[in-house]
């Protein structure tokens, strides 16, 4: 028989999440903003447009959580109502990038560390009946537990490389998962035309990945 797994009580999750995000910030602190401009992060796109791009998706999951403070199902997405995360993924892409391409530097992590703190609050905001039953309150998670890694695994799954390669480091997380996570990374969408179309299997990935963001 297998046993189901425990959640985390909201206390731990809180610590696990935040400490996450001193992880996240340390990172940001080693590659500069002076840096954070320039193309070739990945393909086109500079770090700026990857943390845009990151808390494009992060919005949507401040908005599950806080929909599920209030016991409400599937909020609408914060992109454009005809775009749909299952089918239209690079359409998706694509509109975040644009929405956020010319703006600042400053203005891309000030709206980061904004939504981050949402996605706190949101998170210290739910009932203990959510996070003891993801999967009938989250199921966006896929997950019988709540982890604080449910919460970053976007950028670990499919953008952390591009970050570590700036820094001219590699955690040891990054090392032991190393092979997995390389195949599951994202094809970036950016507004070059000549962006290399992916794969379907690598379609079918992505789906599943941004899914759960």
């Amino acid at each position: 028989m297998v046993q189901k797994e425990v959640s985390m009580n909201k206390s731990e999750l809180l610590q696990g999440v935040r400490e996450e995000y001193r992880r996240w910030e340390a990172l940001l602190d080693q590659i500069g903003e002076a840096r954070m401009d320039q193309p070739g992060a990945a393909a086109d796109w500079s770090i700026k447009d990857i943390i845009a791009h990151l808390t494009g998706w992060r919005h949507r999951t401040v908005a599950r959580l806080q929909a599920a403070q209030r016991g409400e199902g599937e909020p609408p997405s914060p992109w454009p109502a005809h775009l749909q995360a299952d089918v239209d993924l690079d359409e998706i892409n694509a509109w975040i990038y644009e929405s956020n391409h010319g703006r600042s530097v400053r203005e891309v992590l000030d709206e980061s560390h904004h939504v981050f703190q949402q996605m706190f609050a949101a998170i210290e905001g739910l009932p203990d009946a959510v996070l003891s039953d993801p999967v009938r309150y989250l199921p966006w998670l896929e997950a019988e537990s709540v982890k604080p890694s449910d919460f970053f695994a976007h950028f670990h799954e499919e953008h952390e490389f591009g970050y570590a390669g700036l820094v001219g480091t590699r955690s040891a997380a990054m090392r032991r998962s190393s092979a997995s996570r390389s195949r599951s990374r994202c094809s970036l969408t950016s507004s070059s035309a000549s962006a290399r179309r992916p794969s379907k299997a690598r379609v079918l990935l992505r789906r599943h990945h941004h899914a759960r963001r």
